[in-house]
């Protein structure tokens, strides 16, 4: 029987973990002497949006999926971190009154290549905002905040049982 079933779970069905390392790239492309476990604890100390059981748990498994993308994600940092400021700038420099209508029309391609550029780098951002969306409206839910609540009422009713008896002891003596 060769056919056994592999443990744990099924290949692809892990965390989305990709924004956050993502963050732990671009960090160690502007600080090089930082370790990739430090920079793992500074993107864990300032970002909610991941789940895990333990902090210990989530850096295992961020360091884990670090060691198998390391390349990659080193490689896409490097291309976030290119200056892109210096298209626009020369457009701006250079006035567009003084081109003819065809050199106007190639540095505006260049320009909206550069903001191109500029939303690709911000895309794993949006997607852990999103997904920071999705946990808060999952702990907002209607049912959850109506349990909340009760639980906030039952705290004031118990509140004002509590003086009522004390100021019922008060009046007997």
């Amino acid at each position: 029987m060769t056919d056994k079933r592999s443990r744990g779970r099924p290949v692809g069905s892990g965390k989305q973990d990709a924004p956050f390392l993502a963050i732990v790239a671009d960090i160690l492309i502007r600080n090089p002497s930082l370790s990739p476990t430090a920079a793992m604890k500074q993107v864990r100390d300032n970002n909610k949006g991941w789940e895990a059981a333990s902090d210990e748990a989530l850096l295992r498994r961020w360091q884990d999926k670090w060691s198998k993308e390391q390349g990659q994600l080193i490689a896409d940092a490097k291309e976030r971190a290119r200056p892109r400021a210096v298209v626009v700038h020369r457009i701006l420099a250079s006035g567009v009154s003084r081109e003819s209508p065809f050199g106007a029309v190639s540095r505006l391609q260049e320009t909206l290549d550069a903001v191109g550029r500029v939303n690709d780098y911000l895309k794993p951002f949006r997607e852990a905002q999103a997904l920071q969306r999705q946990l808060k409206d999952m702990i907002d839910a209607p049912s959850i905040r109506a349990v909340r609540d009760s639980m906030g009422h039952a705290a004031w009713l118990s509140d004002q049982i509590r003086r009522l008896s004390i100021a019922s002891l008060g009046k007997q003596r």
